[in-house]
């Protein structure tokens, strides 16, 4: 009898070791792919985070290295010789032909429009006599550029940055990598942000003070610097606006509306003012430019 049962108990032992073992049920199967595509999810937006971030980073280094560039320049027309005759003028009158030829020269040399290069020198008129500039020679070369290659006007003020930038400061191109550098479609080269997008230029941007941090539009009390002598009282003082489209590649800014010159060439003007845009208002959040203080 003990005989019996202790085969019986052996045959079970034996049919346990060879039942096969219970496998993943379809439930466990789920709950592991699920944890995995969530865990994968996790990683890649991090990494495509991380990648972001760093596109933003390396167009804020060369937006700072296109700001110190154009902003020497822009500086340099405070002590800019004006090679005009103003004698017999009053002093009032010497510093409006002044203000009003240092503005044409800015127009000439740091073109954001192909008109600022193809249009001739603005005649001044002031206590009835009138002025007129030569046009200077770096004007002249963005002529001789523009004369040899039609431009199309699609990301336009990014060709004139860099005309700006490597004809009337030629070393200043060593400063950059190919990878800021880019060709457009009608073979001009631009400065490129972190996307691969060209980045954009305004001489003169009274619209955009809204959205920025060192450009209050206060006549009074932050004037036009290039009218020391306050002959135009409403001109307060404007900076060059170096700007990319961020990441959705949409700048979402007023560019191409003309801008009154004689007079006061600042009252109304609405360039670089965000605009609504495919039905959206807020593309210009993203945008990153010199503006900002931490830019800078």
């Amino acid at each position: 009898m003990h005989r019996l049962s202790d085969m019986h108990r052996l045959t079970k032992q034996v049919r346990n070791r060879l039942r096969p073992a219970a496998g993943f049920t379809l439930v466990e199967l789920l709950i592991s792919v699920t944890v995995i595509v969530v865990l994968a999810g996790l990683v890649l937006g991090a990494l495509n985070m991380a990648r972001e971030e760093a596109r933003a980073s390396a167009t804020k280094a060369t937006i700072a290295k296109l700001d110190r560039i154009i902003m020497e320049r822009y500086n340099s027309y405070q002590t800019r010789r004006v090679p005009l005759d103003l004698s017999g003028l009053s002093p009032r009158d010497a510093a409006r032909v002044r203000l009003h030829a240092i503005r044409d020269l800015m127009r000439m040399e740091m073109p954001d429009r192909l008109e600022d290069i193809m249009n001739d020198p603005i005649p001044i008129t002031v206590a009835g006599r009138q002025f007129v500039l030569q046009r200077p020679a770096l004007s002249r070369l963005y002529q001789q550029r523009v004369g040899t290659q039609p431009v199309a006007q699609k990301y336009l003020t990014a060709k004139m940055l860099f005309l700006i930038v490597t004809l009337g400061t030629p070393e200043a191109r060593e400063q950059f990598t190919h990878s800021e550098i880019g060709t457009t479609e009608d073979g001009y080269q631009v400065f490129v942000d972190g996307w691969g997008t060209p980045i954009m230029f305004f001489r003169w941007a009274p619209g955009f003070t809204p959205e920025s941090q060192i450009q209050t539009g206060d006549p009074i009390n932050d004037h036009d610097p290039f009218d020391p002598m306050g002959v135009e009282p409403n001109a307060y003082k404007l900076v060059p606006v170096i700007y990319s489209a961020g990441r959705d590649k949409r700048a979402g800014l007023d560019v191409m509306q003309g801008y009154v010159y004689q007079g006061n060439p600042f009252a109304g003007n609405r360039i670089g003012v965000p605009i609504v845009e495919d039905g959206y208002s807020n593309t210009h959040r993203d945008n990153i430019h010199n503006h900002r203080i931490e830019a800078r």
